[in-house]
């Protein structure tokens, strides 16, 4: 009937184009928001974890080190053995570990600096004041992610509270943040050597 035959040519609407674009922006957007929620809470997780192992470490070496004290209150005096500040504490060891007080005994301390957020160590300190130790050059440094240090003494007990803090000096977000997370650790160290009474 016609002459000629009418060829359909298949190809896409307006209409389809539109939808079929949406529905690809909606997936790009779902991954692009699964990515960043997943590496936001990796980063977050992995700052925490920091935090939690600087502290644990500190509190490790501090277990160690002053459960090596020695003495008698009654004999030696009153701040003779431990010795405690608000940012510091100073402890006398067996350092040759012979289990009596003698001649290679010596005072250790540890020190908080609040401006640097770090914990230093002295292994060898004159006295219990540990003037020689005031000093961060002469001092091992345990870790530099310390916001809080809070010691406390009590009979023979030596009670330490450490919150660590993966940037402790809030360059950009305020400890306890999401992207600045804390780990508060806190630790009772017994000093089996020691009598207070």
């Amino acid at each position: 009937m016609f002459p000629f035959r009418i060829k359909l040519i298949k190809g896409l609407t307006l209409l389809e184009l539109i939808i079929a674009l949406a529905i690809s922006a909606f997936i790009v957007l779902a991954i692009h928001n699964i990515t960043v929620y997943t590496n936001f809470h990796v980063l977050t997780a992995d700052r925490r974890a920091k935090a939690q192992n600087e502290a644990s470490f500190c509190l490790e070496h501090m277990s160690k080190e002053i459960a090596k004290a020695i003495g008698n209150e009654k004999i030696d005096g009153a701040n003779n053995l431990v010795y405690v500040s608000a940012d510091a504490v100073s402890v006398f060891i067996d350092y040759s570990g012979n289990g009596k007080r003698d001649a290679s005994d010596n005072w250790i301390k540890y020190t908080f600096e609040e401006s640097a957020g770090s914990l230093y160590y002295c292994a060898n300190c004159s006295d219990a004041a540990c003037a020689d130790c005031n000093s961060p050059e002469g001092n091992e440094t345990l870790s530099d992610r310390i916001f809080y240090f809070s010691p406390s003494f009590n009979d023979n007990l030596v009670n330490i509270n450490i919150t660590a803090c993966y940037d402790p000096l809030e360059r950009k977000f305020a400890c306890g943040s999401r992207d600045n997370p804390t780990a508060n650790l806190t630790t009772r160290i017994k000093m089996p050597q020691v009598s207070v009474n």
